[in-house]
């Protein structure tokens, strides 16, 4: 399945999930600039971290209390960059597609409007009014073609690869993440406190490596809860989806039977409810990513995995 963008002699061929994250390595210029940067980096996220976790927590998932930057590699942070900026792209195509469809029944709705006035069955102050629902709709409409657009430039600069954008970005199959990891929680600790890259370079027993294991072991155990609250989020999307599907159904067999219906506005709604879904699913998907890499494991690990099965 493919999330597109109109064809443009600018883009190149389609983009897969594999493509966009292999595009970085250790040669890339972001990474190389992070690599020098990464020691006074790394000193003031621990010190940012370490005041941040003695505030009062406030839990909003899938945002996390403290930055786990300081905590992965150069290569890592920047791969990571590049599956937000993948995810971008899905996100601003969906909602590109989600505002096309407004689009197309608002015009359909003031054009309508028009004809029924020139017919004398509708008056001026109607046509205003339809209108008036119709601008916005047509502002919202551009504004999403300019994200479609923005997103790609930003994913290929985050790759290395400026001005060369993709019309077409295939969309993965993230099913096998939308469980909770078998693992358990203390064990995902102690993995990451034994290969984590980042604490594997800092000297033991100073200061510095106590408070990094103990801002490690901390960002683990909330991913996970966070991760355990998305679970349920995702539950709730798939509910109004559901919903929103028979809803269509209904709207469709009262608008063939010429009953007087709001198959437009079903369609939008539908459209909108698996919108919200995707929009759960990718910040899920970054949650499990940056498990991952906190681990010292590729980020795509388990998806990867069950392809080869």
């Amino acid at each position: 399945m493919l999330s597109s963008l109109s064809p443009s002699p600018l883009y190149a061929q389609e983009l897969t999930f594999e493509q966009a994250l292999s595009a970085v390595d250790e040669s890339s210029a972001a990474v190389r600039f992070g690599m020098q940067q990464d020691d006074d980096f790394r000193q003031r996220k621990v010190s940012e971290c370490q005041e941040r976790m003695l505030k009062p927590l406030i839990f909003d998932a899938p945002n996390l209390s403290c930055s786990v930057d300081h905590l992965l590699t150069p290569l890592q942070r920047q791969k990571l960059l590049v599956l937000r900026r993948f995810l971008d792209v899905l996100l601003a195509d969906g909602r590109a597609g989600l505002e096309n469809e407004a689009l197309a029944i608002a015009f359909i709705d003031f054009d309508r409007t028009q004809t029924r006035m020139q017919l004398g069955q509708r008056s001026e102050l109607d046509v205003s009014q339809f209108q008036s629902l119709y601008q916005p709709v047509r502002v919202r409409f551009t504004e999403g073609e300019k994200s479609q657009r923005l997103s790609r430039e930003l994913l290929a600069l985050a790759q290395g690869k400026p001005g060369e954008l993709s019309a077409d970005v295939e969309i993965p199959d993230f099913n096998a993440w939308l469980q909770l990891p078998e693992t358990e929680t203390k064990e995902m600790i102690a993995r990451a406190l034994q290969s984590n890259p980042v604490l594997q370079k800092v000297t033991n027993e100073t200061p510095l490596h106590e408070m990094m294991r103990d801002q490690l072991r901390y960002s683990i155990i909330e991913i996970m809860q966070a991760l355990d609250v998305m679970q349920i989020e995702m539950e709730s999307a798939q509910a109004l989806i559901d919903y929103r599907d028979l809803y269509l159904d209904r709207s469709r067999t009262l608008y063939e039977l010429e009953v007087k219906a709001d198959l437009g506005d079903s369609m939008v709604e539908q459209t909108g409810a698996r919108l919200a879904y995707h929009e759960t699913l990718y910040q899920l998907v970054m949650l499990r990513a940056t498990l991952n890499a906190l681990q010292g494991y590729p980020l795509d690990k388990g998806l990867k995995q069950d392809k080869e099965e």
